[in-house]
């Protein structure tokens, strides 16, 4: 398998190859990270937002798209299984060095058989990114970064979608401020997902 890829590694552009050798080594050091670090420093990387002005457009998409190639070919390569949560933090964090403000979700749910199981998630607005597919029937129970873009002349109308253009149908410009949401902190969240009858309370990543 690793020598089928190599053979195709060697045919990528040149772009293309740094994307994957940047991925695969930020997949590392998140597999690391997520071992080796309290989690409030996790949670401080994951709720820094990008540089402005962001990407838009053609250009965006783009990035999108080489992003979502880059960090799924590398969880494929890597030896060892490459959880959904390292995945979503090294996406979240290639398009922010990109220009792009991207939203992670943490969700979780129970299940008979192995008790709670969590997953984590990348959108951009609208734009699937990673792990996107696999979150059906997950509670979202946190987000990061704690922000999201809302239009300023209606301040009480939370939106999360995004068209990609930082504008509204009235060409009012977005801001970011913090969201109404469920729960604010992970840990307390993860108690409202555990039912009576299930394990010990350890969690199963997707």
């Amino acid at each position: 398998m690793h020598n089928l890829f190599l053979s195709e590694f060697i045919r990528l552009p040149r772009a293309r190859k740094l994307f994957f050798i940047e991925a695969t080594l930020f997949l590392l050091l998140a597999r690391l990270a997520l071992t080796c670090l309290p989690f409030w420093v996790l949670q401080w990387f994951m709720n820094r937002l990008p540089k402005q002005p962001e990407l838009q457009d053609e250009e965006r998409k783009q990035t999108l798209k080489e992003v979502r190639w880059a960090v799924g070919r590398a969880a494929r390569f890597l030896p060892g299984k490459t959880v959904c949560f390292p995945r979503g933090i090294v996406a979240q964090a290639m398009l922010r060095q990109r220009h792009i403000g991207s939203t992670l979700l943490y969700g979780a749910k129970t299940e008979t058989d192995c008790g709670l199981v969590s997953h984590v998630w990348v959108w951009d607005g609208m734009q699937e990114v990673t792990g996107c597919r696999a979150a059906t029937g997950y509670k979202i129970i946190a987000r990061y970064p704690k922000l999201v873009y809302i239009f300023p002349k209606d301040l009480s109308k939370e939106v999360i979608m995004d068209d990609n253009t930082n504008k509204s149908s009235k060409e009012t410009p977005r801001v970011w401020v913090t969201p109404r949401f469920e729960c604010q902190d992970l840990k307390d969240a993860l108690n409202t997902v555990v039912t009576p009858g299930s394990n010990d309370g350890s969690v199963n990543y997707s």
